[in-house]
């Protein structure tokens, strides 16, 4: 199969597919995923600041703190 940029949707690869796109939709794309990631950090300090870990937490899943009482 050859590189063509214009072949078949069915028969392209997902880089084929973006590259196909015109320029501004991909720009218009790649703005957006950029802007959902910003809002989510600003989000996640958001809440860092609303709901403090407590002393002696643990980052270990299952919400095991590792203490032997």
């Amino acid at each position: 199969m050859p590189n063509d940029v214009h072949s078949s949707p069915t028969n392209r690869t997902l880089a084929q597919s973006w590259a196909a796109l015109p320029a501004s939709t991909r720009i218009k794309f790649s703005l957006g995923i950029c802007a959902v990631a910003v809002a989510g950090m600003y989000i996640s300090d958001l809440l860092e600041k609303q709901v403090p870990v407590e002393q002696g937490g643990s980052l270990r899943p299952g919400g095991a703190t590792g203490n032997k009482e």
